[in-house]
């Protein structure tokens, strides 16, 4: 007997969304979960990498973005603790600033529009069960029987708790908070200003208004204030955009998110596959967030659609074990690797001034190898592609800050061999 859906997708963010649509237009029967209403806002720095935009492109979601509520990018310009330049442009093209509930109202418009795609709102998970031939949802009102269950839930994700797949507790506790403020951006880039233990983000969201993000480590930066005063306290630490935006008005409340670093054990069980936020985080510093869960929605559609294709030409039950979705975990694996270096690298810029000040004045001089550092975080050049005695040198000052570094930075997710 089919089962109620092909694919079950628990989580309706970007991510859960854009696998859903994808899903759907291979005429894969799909439902996506969503517990609470659209459009959906979270903090988040919004800022979209220029691999990112291109695969929003490929769903036809960046031509229905308003102008009013997105705004393009050529780059990033880093700010050193004591105002150290490094600006460079993107090889790839540009990048897409856009406010996370425009992005989330596209893509819902999109899917309401897609054959073969169902949405269930305002409806939670409470749990799932795995059978020999296919697995069970159980929402608050609903048993609904599936080959695949997606978890796109996030950082706290229900599924990857439910399936037995959360990894290691980690000692590393970043937290994010973000705002938006109504004023023309000044810039064509991203910037990034760091100061020790912390960083703001300001990413231009529109013609007319900008999103700062604040990301800080908790063993080394404590806010000032907390509540509707966190970002006003945040600001102090940053006198030029506390100028900046002296006069600005903000759009909305504070929205705050954390501890940010998420571990997975493996991002596949027996009719489950994790993607996004949920198959494991370690921080947005890097700006890689939607970008890389964008990719892995279209990795994991890419290994399994065939299956479900084949299967449509037979009879026989579909079963997704394991088995069958170790292609999609080599391949996520595989495409994170760049993430997690550059990740783990921004990490020591912001924890030591020194090694900071270091790399923001050599990048100021050879911006062609910033650049070539933004490809790599993005995965389409090779760490070791260009100027690899550069790299041997930043190894070098790297180990020689981590000697006193307090707090072990996973790397990478290790999975472990199945």
């Amino acid at each position: 007997m089919k089962p109620d859906f092909d694919v079950v997708i628990v989580g309706g963010g970007p991510v859960g969304l854009a696998a859903g649509i994808q899903f759907a237009r291979q005429s894969i029967r799909t439902l996506v979960i969503e517990k609470k209403c659209f459009p959906i806002d979270k903090a988040c720095g919004e800022g979209i990498m220029p691999t990112g935009k291109q695969l929003l492109t490929q769903l036809g979601i960046v031509q229905n973005l308003s102008p009013l509520h997105s705004h393009p990018f050529k780059g990033i310009a880093c700010y050193s603790p004591k105002g150290t330049l490094a600006q460079t442009n993107f090889v790839e093209g540009e990048g897409l600033g856009v406010r996370r509930t425009e992005l989330s109202r596209a893509l819902f418009t999109c899917a309401q529009n897609t054959s073969h795609l169902e949405l269930l709102l305002q409806s939670k998970v409470i749990g799932i069960e795995n059978c020999q031939q296919k697995a069970f949802v159980h929402t608050d009102n609903h048993k609904i029987s599936t080959s695949l269950i997606v978890g796109a839930d996030g950082l706290r994700s229900s599924v990857r708790t439910l399936a037995n797949l959360n990894g290691k507790i980690s000692t590393l506790k970043r937290f994010g908070a973000s705002q938006h403020y109504c004023i023309k951006p000044w810039s064509h880039y991203v910037e990034v200003h760091y100061q020790p233990g912390i960083e703001a983000y300001v990413t231009p969201s529109g013609e007319e208004q900008i999103g700062i993000t604040f990301l800080w480590n908790q063993a080394f930066y404590t806010p000032p204030l907390t509540g509707k005063d966190l970002t006003i306290g945040l600001l102090r630490q940053f006198p030029l955009l506390k100028e900046r935006l002296q006069s600005a008005k903000p759009l909305d409340k504070t929205q705050t998110i954390g501890p940010l670093h998420r571990t997975v054990s493996f991002p596949i069980a027996n009719h489950v596959a994790l993607i996004g936020d949920a198959a494991g985080y370690l921080d947005p510093i890097t700006g890689e967030g939607i970008s890389l869960g964008l990719l892995s929605a279209s990795l994991l559609v890419k290994t399994t659609s065939p299956i479900f294709l084949l299967q449509q030409e037979n009879t026989k039950e579909l079963c997704f074990s394991q088995k069958k979705l170790k292609p999609f975990a080599q391949l996520i694996q595989e495409k994170t690797r760049n993430y997690y270096l550059t990740t783990h690298f921004a990490l020591m810029l912001s924890r030591y001034p020194i090694l900071a000040e270091k790399i923001m004045l050599d990048f100021s001089r050879d911006p062609d190898f910033f650049a070539h550092l933004l490809s790599v975080n993005m995965g389409t050049a090779h760490l070791l592609g260009k100027a690899p005695h550069k790299m041997i040198q930043y190894a070098f000052w790297l180990m020689t800050c981590r000697r006193n570094l307090p707090i072990k930075i996973e790397s990478r997710n290790r999975f472990p061999r199945q």
